[in-house]
């Protein structure tokens, strides 16, 4: 996966302590709450819990069974027995 990060955007970044609905090409979607240190992932009947990690692009989490970067308002999130979740941005809120 190649995605390209913008500094600004990174430097804006804060934590999602909310649940915030995640929308991704080929009508894919999934929530997330990303706090300072934990991430939570709900997404068809799952609920995965990734560790914040040190890193210059956004806000990174990882867990045995996923990587997830939050960038602004883009979002790249890898699972590791479901490689389809791509161009996933933060749903405006209305």
């Amino acid at each position: 996966m190649v995605a390209t990060f913008s500094s600004a955007a990174c430097a804006q970044s804060q934590p999602r302590q909310e649940p915030t609905m995640v929308v991704c090409a080929g009508g894919r979607s999934f929530q997330m709450e990303a706090r300072e240190k934990v991430a939570r992932i709900f997404l068809e009947g799952r609920e995965l819990r990734l560790t914040r990690r040190a890193s210059s692009l956004g806000q990174q989490y990882r867990s045995s069974d996923a990587a997830l970067i939050i960038d602004g308002d883009y979002v790249a999130f890898v699972l590791n027995d479901d490689l389809a979740y791509e161009e996933c941005h933060i749903r405006a809120r209305h």
